[in-house]
């Protein structure tokens, strides 16, 4: 059973000649645009904010020539873009359902009460890419019903016993791959949209493990200079780790923001722990909130009363932005909730 128009959502992207796909820039919503781009050629474009596609975009529409734009694992579209827009808009999310502008064609199959990650709902309209949707859709602790396809061939990217998505993640080659495309979107603009490029002529997946190619290889160049960030990072939130149910961890950089991946990896580590990490920049704490123990989100719509800030995501994943002054007060906020266990 389908959640989402899936033929009317085919229809979209084969009917367009020079599409523009606008997605989230992590690994789900790169392995998103990878899918689809398979299909149809089109210049891939990463939204790194909240992510919430305003009028600042738009230009980029008028600039390639795109026909259609395709927005792909993005939460909020603003009315501005869309007025702006010199193409027609199609819109493929699973967050919670949003306010969708006027013109804009929707899908979502959380309209249908189902959350399915943005990948596998491309390789439900179009099966092609198979191993990208895999990556896509683990990347989302989410394991498809695709995944006996992808055993056939590249079984022996899975652990050999695994009892979650989380075990996946972080003891398999897929999940190698779920860090290096997240560690691809980090960086100067034009050299993520070098290896968006790059990594979209790559074909299989063991190209890219075994490093065979020169393009592979320059991936990986790219994917070690981020680590090394990362593990540094890493053994400093380790050794802060204490008994409180919280597990808080502020830190200051200007270079690549690691919150996501690190608070994902917390969370697999800590899975009894309410996990906050915030990067301080331009006056605000850039946070992501994990919490298998908890309603994440109800917990920090909770938390949000009274401060300065913004945020959102899915029952067990957030992220969000607090004014640096009132970061404090938000965090009392917050441990009164995770002690009532919202």
């Amino acid at each position: 059973m389908s959640f989402f128009n899936v033929e009317s959502f085919r229809s979209e992207l084969l009917s367009s000649s020079a599409p523009l796909y606008f997605f989230h820039d992590d690994p789900d919503g790169l392995a998103s645009y990878l899918i689809l781009n398979n299909v149809k050629k089109g210049v891939g474009i990463p939204v790194k904010s909240r992510p919430v596609l305003t009028s600042v975009f738009a230009r980029k529409v008028s600039e390639i020539g795109a026909d259609k734009v395709f927005v792909l694992d993005i939460a909020s579209i603003d009315d501005d873009f869309v007025k702006s827009c010199s193409a027609s808009i199609v819109w493929l999310d699973h967050h919670d359902p949003a306010v969708v502008p006027y013109g804009v064609k929707y899908f979502n199959p959380q309209i249908n009460g189902k959350n399915i990650p943005t990948p596998a709902l491309c390789y439900e309209a179009f099966p092609v890419s198979l191993w990208n949707a895999v990556v896509g859709c683990f990347a989302e602790w989410f394991v498809p019903d695709f995944l006996p396809d992808f055993v056939k061939d590249f079984g022996r990217l899975l652990p050999s016993v695994w009892k979650s998505a989380g075990d996946v993640i972080y003891n398999s080659d897929v999940g190698k791959l779920i860090e290096l495309y997240s560690f691809l979107l980090k960086g100067d603009a034009r050299i993520v949209r070098e290896n968006i490029r790059i990594l979209s002529k790559i074909d299989n997946p063991i190209e890219l493990l075994e490093s065979s190619t020169p393009a592979a290889n320059r991936l990986w160049k790219h994917y070690h200079v981020i680590r090394r960030e990362y593990d540094i990072l890493l053994s400093r939130v380790l050794k802060s780790v204490s008994d409180n149910k919280i597990l808080l961890f502020k830190y200051e950089t200007e270079k690549f923001s690691m919150t996501k991946d690190l608070a994902n990896k917390l969370s697999y580590m800590f899975p009894d722990k309410f996990i906050i990490l915030a990067r301080l920049k331009n006056g605000e704490f850039r946070c992501s909130f994990r919490g298998s123990s908890w309603n994440v989100k109800r917990v920090l719509e909770k938390s949000l009363v009274g401060v300065r800030g913004y945020g959102g995501g899915h029952d067990v994943a957030c992220g969000g932005a607090i004014h640096e002054d009132d970061f404090e007060r938000f965090v009392e906020n917050i441990n009164r909730e995770v002690s009532g266990k919202v």
